[in-house]
Parts: C-alpha cells; structure tokens; sequence
C-alpha cells in the first residue's frame, strides 16, 4: 500500500493473519526479509485460515449490531476457576455473551494445590494459575491471556494490531484494578462479616479517572478523525475487553461502597457509565442478572441502607 523508509504498509488479500499492518524490509544488519516479486500466491497452496479464524473474523459486523447467534470456535471449551467472586466471571460472561457452550469447573482448596507446577509437574493444568481455560489440547492461563484467546477466537477481538493492543491493555488494567479496588473493600467486609456503605475511596476514583479519560479522549479523536466513535473501548464496535471492564465496573459498583448514588456517578464518569450501560441493554446479555451482587447477599447480607464506618 505504502512505504517510509524500512518500513512497508501491507494489506492481507488471502490466508490467515491481520488484515494490514506495517513490516520491516530488511534486518539491522542488512539482511533482506521482503524483496519484490513477479510471482502471484496460488489459492490452491496458500494457507487458508482455519474454522475458529474463520468465525472470528466474520463475527464482527455482527457482533457490533448485537445480533449474535452462537458463533462459537469449534472444540469444547472448559473453565478452571477458583470458586470465589469475581474469578473467572468475565470468562463466563464472555462464553454466555457468545453463546458458546462450555464446561464450568470451580477449584477449591486443596484441589487448587495438586493441581499446580509444584505440585503436578509437568502435568499441572494451572501454568500461571487460574482462571486457564482449556480449548481441546490448547490451554491458556491468567485473566488477560484467556480474555485474549477466547475473544479472538469467538469474533469479539480486535480487527488490526493496535486495537487487539488496546483491547488487551484494559483487560489487564481492568485486573488491576479490581485487585486495588476491590479486593481491599471485600476482604474488610469478609474480616467484618458485614457488607459496608463506604470504604477508602481515593484507589476507585483513580481508576475511574483512568478510564473516563482514556474513554473520552479516544471519542474526541475519532470525532476529529471522522471515525466512528464510542460507546466501547474500540469505538462503535464491542470487543471482549468492554466485557472484562463491565465486569470489573459492576463486581466493584455492586459491593455498595463506591459509587453507590448512580446520578452522580453518571454525572462524575458519563463515558464509563454509557460503556456498562451501552454492554448491558446489548440483546446477548438479557437474563444475565448482576451475579455478583446476589453473591454478595448471600455471602455478607444486604448492604446496610445507612452509610457505615469505614
């Protein structure tokens, strides 16, 4: 398509892999690694991508008129989570978003120990740990890797490399996150045997400002660019990294001490807002619920109506 210097523009016109991208032409030490050729690739030789690629790169334009009818990968699909809130809830989401059966298997201890590198050897199922989602002989650990893999996988990755970037950027920002924020709030409330109507708030308003600005900004350049624009992280089309921050967003919203008086949570973070909201009156989430909040019941009661000391 183009040049500038090393670097050459390209455009994929068959076989797997993005569908354009920048490359080097040649190695620092001069080597070539692309030259320029007569020849023309033959369909009947060249690599076709497979079903489950095939599947995620149709997906989207569906995907982003939330008009989905179970596009899953091939294969079976199992979860391996700890069973404890907020582990794996953005996998099954995902799953359930995409209409993708699959196996749900939550670990408790001393499961959890047997089944780790110290444990197992080389036969543990964990690699980094849990949540891993297994996809036949594939595995794949942590939050960020599993999010990246079965998102790509069901259609709901990004379409280029930097949006694929991006996307997985705030599904590890969206981890951290939720440790800071709250895994602080829900281990006091676990100490307490309580739920509590405040708690510290200067880690939730950080990362809330995290977010609002980086969903704000990315608006005002698309406006400016004469690109679609929100509500999503990518824009006007959903990937599974807006699923991880919805997610994220509620598990923390629904513990009932951060941000509880929606109005002016709205008014304090509208692009947040309109991200959760924009995810939750998609037509795939209908029946969803707020698992988490009913978890919390369970576990620590309802929240107290009266703010509580923190």
């Amino acid at each position: 398509l183009e040049s500038d210097g090393e670097r050459l523009r390209y455009q994929r016109l068959q076989g797997a892999g993005p569908d354009t991208g920048w490359v080097s032409v040649r190695l620092k030490d001069g080597k070539d690694l692309l030259v320029k050729s007569d020849k023309r690739p033959s369909r009947a030789t060249a690599p076709q991508p497979s079903a489950v690629h095939e599947q995620a790169l149709a997906a989207p334009a569906e995907i982003a008129h939330g008009d989905i009818t179970g596009s899953s990968g091939s294969g079976t699909w199992r979860l391996l989570s700890e069973d404890s809130p907020g582990r794996g809830q953005q996998l099954r989401l995902l799953f359930r978003f995409t209409g993708t059966p699959f196996e749900d298997e939550r670990l408790q201890e001393p499961k959890i120990g047997h089944l780790k590198s110290n444990g197992d050897g080389d036969a543990s199922r964990l690699a980094f740990g849990l949540p891993v989602v297994e996809h036949d002989s594939c595995r794949v650990s942590t939050v960020a890797g599993a999010m990246q893999y079965v998102g790509d996988c069901l259609g709901l990755g990004g379409s280029d490399v930097i949006s694929r970037s991006r996307a997985l950027m705030h599904v590890v920002g969206s981890e951290a996150m939720r440790n800071e924020v709250f895994n602080s709030a829900y281990e006091k409330m676990l100490e307490r045997k309580r739920r509590m109507a405040t708690y510290t708030s200067g880690p939730y308003l950080k990362w809330m400002g995290h977010f609002e600005r980086y969903l704000r900004t990315s608006a005002a350049t698309a406006e400016a660019e004469g690109r679609a624009k929100g509500p999503f992280l990518l824009g006007a089309k959903l990937c599974y990294a807006d699923l991880a921050l919805y997610d994220a967003f509620t598990s923390i919203w629904d513990l009932g001490c951060y941000g509880r008086d929606e109005a002016e949570r709205a008014q304090k973070f509208p692009y947040v807002c309109a991200l959760v909201q924009a995810v939750a009156t998609q037509p795939n989430m209908k029946g969803y619920g707020r698992p988490h909040a009913d978890f919390y019941v369970a576990q620590l009661g309802e929240l107290p109506s009266a703010p509580s000391p923190a």
